[in-house]
């Protein structure tokens, strides 16, 4: 009777574990967003020297169905800690690099399904010492909410400009940490922290790959990170599709200032949800008390023979 039981109830445990992983893999569905309002490029990397100018030009595309009325200009840009909180207010006692462009248009209407042009000018001032210097531009529109009336939304898009001031620079980074741990519960994560002491921005290639342990690929992350002067900037890696329960490798190779790519050593992460590690205490729990009861029974058969 006990082992009718038995198993039933390890039936019963696995099919949990079976429908949990579905609603994982169905909760990760990514849902894709509309946008109304972008620009192109979204970066931009002009080597200037000092009293010189450049010019170009970008483009803001209004990809709604009404039109968009925007004002376009330039603010600085900075970021605090290293999840790289962007800042668009001047920094007391240093260059403003907002104040050195010039834009042919400032103010526009954009039709729907409409492009418009954007020449630009950035001019370095004279004297001005070799390195980095960061702003950003900006297309900013106002709609009215949906919904309420009478408030307004601010609504702005930008492109940054990473201006580097030509002459003599120190350009320097390396890899701080490279951590996984090794029992972890889904998504899968990661997290790499780079660091720039130079006077110039890099970016860093990063590539990461997740393999299960007969080596398949079953994840991979390939983006660019820019890593500004004199900052620590922290590369977060999450894997949402990671399984309820599963044993994997995670490997990667990063690039740092002068060429030079960088492998990353191999973490060994156990993935188990906390409803894996539930229904896997229970299973054990049931195995423990169906041994003791299979023995607790021998035993008493064996007082009742020996009797």
């Amino acid at each position: 009777m006990r082992r009718t039981a038995f198993y039933p109830l390890v039936a019963v445990s696995l099919l949990t574990i079976s429908v949990f992983a579905t609603h994982l893999a169905l909760a990760a569905s990514p849902v894709p967003g509309t946008k109304i309002l972008t620009i192109t490029p979204a970066t931009t990397k002009p080597s200037i020297k000092p009293g010189a100018s450049s010019s170009g030009k970008f483009q803001i595309i209004n990809q709604g169905t009404g039109d968009y009325p925007v004002h376009i200009y330039a603010a600085p840009y900075t970021v605090h800690g290293e999840e790289y909180t962007p800042d668009f207010t001047p920094v007391p006692g240093k260059p403003n690099a907002a104040s050195w462009l010039q834009f042919a248009v400032t103010q526009a209407n954009i039709l729907p399904n409409q492009t418009l042009d954007v020449p630009y000018t950035v001019t370095v001032p004279a004297g001005t010492a070799p390195g980095g210097y960061y702003a950003v531009a900006f297309a900013e529109t106002k709609s009215s909410g949906s919904g309420h009336q009478g408030v307004i939304i601010n609504e702005r898009v930008g492109e940054i400009f990473y201006i580097q001031v030509a002459g003599k620079v120190h350009q320097a980074g390396k890899l701080l940490s490279w951590s996984s741990k090794f029992w972890q519960q889904p998504p899968l994560s990661a997290s790499l922290r780079l660091e720039n002491d130079g006077s110039l921005d890099y970016a860093s290639n990063v590539t990461i790959v997740v393999r299960d342990i007969f080596g398949r690929a079953k994840y991979s992350l390939n983006t660019s990170k820019e890593v500004l002067p004199q900052t620590i900037r922290h590369v977060p890696i999450s894997w949402s599709g990671a399984p309820p329960l599963g044993l994997f490798k995670v490997t990667g190779t990063i690039t740092l200032p002068g060429n030079i790519t960088k492998g990353l050593p191999t973490k060994y992460v156990l993935v188990m949800s906390p409803l894996v590690r539930i229904t896997g205490i229970a299973v054990v729990a049931i195995l423990v008390a169906y041994g003791f009861g299979r023995r607790l029974s021998r035993m008493r058969r064996s007082k009742k023979t020996a009797a």
